[in-house]
């Protein structure tokens, strides 16, 4: 399953794979800074 997935991916051209990279880091940041101060208040 993760092999099928890296090979996949790996067939995107480079700008299909920025367009994956930025929704991942844009998830990963809305997660993150909802974690942060949600779940972790400081």
């Amino acid at each position: 399953m993760i092999v099928a997935f890296v090979s996949k991916k790996l067939k995107f051209d480079l700008k299909n794979a920025k367009i994956i990279d930025l929704i991942f880091a844009g998830i990963g940041f809305i997660f993150g800074f909802w974690y942060l101060h949600w779940v972790e208040d400081p």
